[in-house]
């Protein structure tokens, strides 16, 4: 006779078979206590730890054509999850029954289950199949918590960057003009190059430029060029990197309808290197030149050729967002409805799908502010490009332009830009598509994204005023008479402006 006593748990022990040593299985066999045996078959379903994840568990099944569910022995694997699979089924319109088809899941016994489990062969029951444990590689969690502490190194990174910038604005000259002459350069003080410093050429597009462009793409398309000399390939044009990544985007937008979780992450990874291509195509254009720094040379050919490749690509993202939600519409939500059966108990029943209609709204919400968002951030750039470094001014007007460049307020609105400009929401979009998380996106940001874009367009207008303002009263330049009679003309602006104005003598003329 073998001593082998079974040993039962008490209410209170909370250790688990992960707990325990695998060899001590062979002597003894664990019992669970049920504490909930006094009351109701409902209660005690609702006790078991598989309760509460049903919902889930039901999602997945009716999304992917198998399932491996893992669970803890009595944790309701085996005999809830049938029952509740069986219950979602639409009922019958003959007799109101709930019709059930072969359940599609699988069951897998956790690995520290009782070795003559986890040595059974696969077994067909009532409709499901109980498999031997697998062991998978690289689980969804781990790959979760991976790409949770980038997101988290990246943010950490762009805050740290913002705190230099603002450090190097107030303390180092901003090698405007003939200003600060006898100060010392930020270029003496650096220790990275400035070739891939970033912030040593600070221009007005720059603190307008999102985090990632700015921080990260900048830099590495000048490691690029240096390498592969890019910009020295005659035959290499700005406008044909423009073409070229119109196509990356079409075939990221391809990955991106995919079904496949996997194809779409390589599509998020197709477009963000379509932005580095973006990147490359005014770098180049921008050596070729001879001019430091971010700046747009609006009204060129280039210009509006790579306006109208990266509008071209972004429709391109919309399209492929549209036919993956249009062919994986998600679902709203779970009801309670009666079954045929005696019992008291509700069935989980899923509600409507969410049609196309909604896709295209959600989808459409998104792509208007895209376009607010680009179209105000240009007209900003070209904006505060005239006012703060369009033409040859004055040392005094030179001065008086960093004045405004160092204030807190231009950096509160540029920090804001940096954040809502077009590029930094595509940005946020692919991280939805790649944490699978596109809908959900899409619907927190339907009107919330229009509010915070008109509060940054609406601070932004007050400080353009202000500046005005304040260039206007310490000397107002011609070419900023120009600008502000630009977008602003002749009485419509603010009374006591047109007042300043008229008082100027070049101004009333």
């Amino acid at each position: 006779m073998s001593d082998f006593k079974p040993r039962f748990l008490k209410p209170s022990e909370t250790s688990s078979f992960l707990d325990r040593n695998d060899s001590s299985l062979a002597d003894s066999t664990d019992f669970i206590y049920n504490r909930h045996l006094s009351q109701s078959i409902q209660t005690q379903r609702q006790k078991l730890p598989i309760f509460n994840n049903r919902n889930h568990v039901l999602f997945l099944l009716e999304k992917f054509q198998t399932l491996v569910l893992v669970g803890e022995t009595g944790c309701g694997k085996s005999t809830q999850i049938p029952q509740a699979h069986e219950s979602v089924q639409k009922p019958s319109p003959q007799t109101g029954c709930l019709l059930t088809p072969p359940p599609q899941y699988v069951l897998a016994p956790p690995p520290y289950e009782y070795s003559s489990e986890i040595a059974a062969p696969p077994v067909r029951l009532s409709g499901h199949h109980i498999l031997e444990p697998i062991t998978m590689v690289c689980p969804a969690s781990h790959v979760s918590k991976l790409l949770l502490v980038l997101l988290l190194s990246l943010l950490l990174f762009y805050i740290f960057m913002d705190f230099n910038l603002y450090l190097r604005i107030q303390n180092y000259p901003l090698e405007r003009a003939s200003e600060d002459n006898g100060t010392q350069s930020y270029r003496d003080v650096t220790w990275l190059g400035c070739n891939i410093n970033p912030l040593c050429d600070v221009t007005v597009k720059a603190v307008l430029l999102d985090h990632t462009n700015y921080y990260l793409f900048a830099p590495l398309v000048t490691i690029v060029d240096s390498i592969f000399e890019i910009s020295q390939i005659h035959y290499i044009t700005p406008n044909s990197i423009s073409v070229f990544h119109v196509f990356v985007a079409i075939l990221s937008a391809k990955c991106i309808s995919s079904d496949s979780l996997a194809y779409r992450r390589i599509g998020v990874v197709l477009f963000e290197l379509r932005t580095f291509l973006d990147d490359l195509d005014g770098h180049v254009a921008r050596v070729r030149k001879n001019v430091k720094g971010e700046r747009s040379e609006i009204g060129s050919t280039g210009y509006y050729v790579d306006g109208v490749c990266d509008a071209l690509g972004c429709a391109a993202l919309m399209i492929g967002a549209f036919v993956f939600l249009k062919n994986n519409p998600p679902r709203r939500g779970y009801m309670q409805l009666p079954t045929c059966s005696d019992s008291k108990d509700a069935a989980i029943v899923y509600k409507s799908k969410v049609t196309s209609k909604k896709v295209s709204k959600k989808l459409s919400c998104f792509a208007a502010q895209l376009l607010l968002s680009s179209m105000a951030w240009n007209r900003y750039i070209a904006l505060y490009q005239e006012m703060l470094e369009g033409g040859d001014v004055s040392p005094a007007e030179a001065a008086r332009r960093s004045e405004v460049f160092r204030s807190s307020f231009f950096f509160l609105v540029t920090w804001l830009w940096r954040v809502v400009n077009v590029h930094n929401m595509l940005h946020c979009l692919l991280v939805g598509i790649f944490c699978d998380k596109l809908w959900e996106l899409l619907r927190n940001v339907q009107y919330v994204g229009f509010a915070v874009l008109l509060f940054v367009i609406g601070i932004t207008e007050v400080h353009v005023r202000e500046v005005g303002m304040v260039l206007a009263h310490k000397g107002f330049s011609n070419s900023l008479y120009r600008v502000y009679r630009k977008f602003c003309p002749k009485g419509s602006g603010p009374a006591l402006w047109e007042e300043l104005l008229r008082a100027l003598p070049y101004c009333s003329s």
